[in-house]
């Protein structure tokens, strides 16, 4: 049986609130990248991050709400709380990097930082794409997808790896501890990202 043969329409609820949740991660990413490029106004721009990741938490407390009144789902319980849950941390981390830019005091972004940060609104872009197509499970469209953000996740992990080397070049220690957070914290929302998308290619598979 096909996902969309057993879809009622109280259940569409939960693609509705999804795709606002994902719309909310790409809003955060964008606005994280604009701070890195832009470079202004840190403490405007962490203040505004930080209300996109509180309009994240509201939109995943209301999926788990409803994932507690709704008897049937359109696809395993724990794959929406795992969705979910993922989603969250995407954003969470995005506000982790956003604060540690102007807690740190940092005075300009590096290049390493805007590579990240592209390939962030990169991921979380894709995610949105093979949302759109999770409720009729394309699942050729979702392998793809999920490929295309395990190779951008790899990409933010040798540049992580090559930024944190060459940050050991420089002679100032405590800028080198406070980059080498923000790229790791950077390299964790390409790792979320990667969780989100994997989560998607298995329910492609138990419902093609």
């Amino acid at each position: 049986m096909n996902l969309k043969d057993i879809i009622i329409p109280k259940e569409k609820t939960f693609f509705e609130l999804l795709s606002k949740q994902s719309n909310t991660v790409l809003k955060g990413a964008i606005q994280l990248d604009e701070m890195i490029t832009k470079f202004d106004q840190l403490e405007r721009r962490r203040d505004e991050i930080k209300e996109i990741e509180r309009e994240g938490d509201l939109n995943a407390a209301n999926l788990f709400r409803q994932l507690n009144l709704i008897f049937i789902t359109p696809f395993d319980r724990e794959d929406i709380h795992e969705l979910t849950s993922s989603y969250d941390s995407i954003l969470d981390f995005i506000y982790a990097v956003a604060n540690r830019l102007h807690l740190y005091k940092i005075e300009a972004s590096t290049p390493v930082m805007k590579e990240l940060a592209k390939i962030i609104v990169d991921s979380v872009t894709e995610l949105n794409r093979i949302l759109g197509t999770l409720n009729k499970i394309q699942v050729e469209i979702i392998e793809r997808g999920g490929i295309a953000v395990s190779e951008l996740e790899n990409r933010a992990d040798v540049l992580l790896n090559e930024g944190v080397a060459a940050l050991f070049d420089e002679g100032d220690p405590f800028r080198v501890m406070k980059l080498k957070e923000i790229y790791e914290n950077m390299e964790l929302v390409t790792d979320k990202c990667k969780d989100v998308a994997d989560v998607f290619r298995v329910i492609a598979i138990k419902y093609s």
